[in-house]
């Protein structure tokens, strides 16, 4: 076949299956008519151009999931198939099994700790309803927050709905300007009721946040002073971070860091999650993989989902520590 014919076949194909047009508006484009188009696309299937793979997303990838296990010390992964799958619709398989993964460990008596992000909001509303006498609290402050995903009281509300459970607010922001601020709010008896469940909490739910997302317009830093900001991209830099959990930052060995503004921010502290005996992490998509290592290198994770083509990069990755950190700072503007 001439290039030429190659480079036709490759750009209807394109319109076709990347940029979502008709058959119809392919042919006024090209010219040609809507079978035209469609006896070329058949074309640029059979010679290879396209390939169409079919994904089961009942499915989950079982031998990746015992490797991950094995390597990271789970209890339990799951690995949601990716294949050519948008982000969009992967990250809802990630919130389909995380949402049936919470309601199998959920049980009478758990107090529950609320993260957020798009995964946890994914899984909290893909959540069957059940009843379960337990209790969920949000791990930070709820107030200011713009974007759905990132109210974490209103996830923790969502959590408790399905499960006609108990479920406690924190009406407090997620930043404040100075250390008495925060003293002086939890010392506050509402406040210090819910202060108070982190070190009883049974099980967690939370995502694995990446640097470069902390710069979008959604993410929790809206509710950060503008000083506060610089002296957080300054520090992310200094100590290669690599991802978060619930504002706790870390390197990609794991290494938890000294961000100085950390006592600023209302949120559950690294040391208390680890203390949880179930923390259940959900994050998916090629630009989280290196948050995701350096969180299950932390060691805090127990249950983990997770898409494939981020688990083949953790369990290649995973004995190739990184001390002097690689990643490039393109996402901090």
């Amino acid at each position: 076949m001439d290039r030429d014919k190659i480079k036709l076949l490759s750009k209807i194909a394109q319109l076709y299956y990347e940029e979502g047009k008709t058959q119809e508006e392919i042919g006024e484009m090209l010219g040609i008519s809507r079978f035209k188009v469609l006896h070329l696309l058949q074309k640029a299937r059979e010679e290879g151009i396209i390939s169409i793979k079919v994904i089961d997303p009942s499915s989950t990838c079982k031998d990746l999931e015992q490797e991950l296990e094995k390597r990271f010390n789970l209890e339990r992964a799951i690995v949601v198939p990716s294949g050519y799958l948008p982000k969009a619709l992967i990250l809802q398989e990630i919130g389909k099994w995380g949402a049936l993964l919470l309601q199998n460990i959920i049980r009478d008596g758990d107090i529950i700790g609320i993260g957020w992000g798009a995964t946890v909001s994914e899984c909290i509303r893909q959540l069957n309803s059940d009843y379960k006498e337990a209790i969920a609290v949000p791990l930070g402050g709820g107030t200011g927050q713009i974007d759905p995903t990132f109210q974490v009281n209103e996830l923790s509300k969502g959590v408790a709905n399905k499960f006609r459970a108990k479920w406690y607010s924190l009406d407090i922001p997620i930043f404040v300007e100075n250390k008495e601020t925060k003293n002086t709010l939890f010392n506050e008896p509402r406040i210090r009721k819910v202060v108070d469940l982190w070190d009883r909490l049974t099980v967690a739910l939370v995502g694995i946040g990446n640097i470069p997302g902390l710069w979008e317009d959604r993410s929790p830093l809206v509710a950060f002073s503008k000083g506060a900001i610089e002296t957080l991209k300054r520090e992310l830099i200094l100590y290669k971070s690599v991802g978060d959990i619930v504002q706790n930052y870390f390197d990609i060995n794991g290494g938890i860091l000294p961000i100085s503004i950390r006592e600023n921010i209302i949120s559950i502290s690294i040391e208390r999650v680890k203390k949880i005996r179930k923390v259940i992490a959900l994050s998916g998509g090629e630009d989280k993989k290196e948050a995701v290592l350096g969180a299950l290198r932390w060691g805090g994770i127990t249950h983990l989902v997770i898409d494939e083509s981020v688990t083949k990069y953790l369990i290649e990755m995973n004995f190739c520590l990184e001390p002097e950190g690689f990643l490039s700072y393109e996402g901090v503007k």
